[in-house]
């Protein structure tokens, strides 16, 4: 009920804040499934990707974040999961038998675009950590997503 009121307060803060804007370069923002993948250097940076785009691309889009930080409280819970539709991922693997990637793949299953940090943490210097492998897996396991790299500019 107050989640799109609530996400159009953090999209047009994050906006007026930052002054972050989208130069679509290799791609229009087009309502079609993809995965987009970005360097991460705070935890705004998907706030901020995801403010970035259209409206209409907002509803399709699910940012994937660290179930440890996100499950850490009522409010960031109710946050990712009713404002943004976040997919959470536990990024400590318990089970070896468990796919890490399943949130992912049921996203992109049910025709959801995700936006994923590949380097899996925040980095504070300048240049790209190393990907982890799961955009590897997920471009191969759902190849008709389109691949968009991002560079947020902090």
């Amino acid at each position: 009920m107050f989640e799109p009121v609530v996400a159009t307060l953090i999209t047009s803060m994050a906006r007026t804040v930052t002054g972050a804007r989208s130069l679509w370069m290799g791609c229009a923002p087009e309502p079609v499934q993809r995965i987009y993948f970005a360097n991460h250097s705070s935890h705004g940076d998907f706030v901020l990707l995801w403010a970035s785009l259209p409206p209409a691309l907002r509803k399709l889009t699910r940012p994937v974040a660290g179930s440890d930080y996100w499950n850490k409280s009522a409010v960031r819970r109710y946050i990712i999961s009713r404002v943004f539709n976040g997919v959470l991922i536990d990024r400590e693997r318990k089970d070896p038998v468990d796919n890490p990637l399943q949130p992912m793949l049921d996203a992109l299953e049910n025709g959801d675009s995700l936006i994923i940090f590949p380097e899996s943490t925040r980095n504070l210097e300048d240049g790209l950590l190393p990907f982890k492998s799961g955009l590897y897996h997920l471009a191969k396991s759902y190849p008709q997503a389109q691949v968009i790299p991002v560079w947020i500019a902090n």
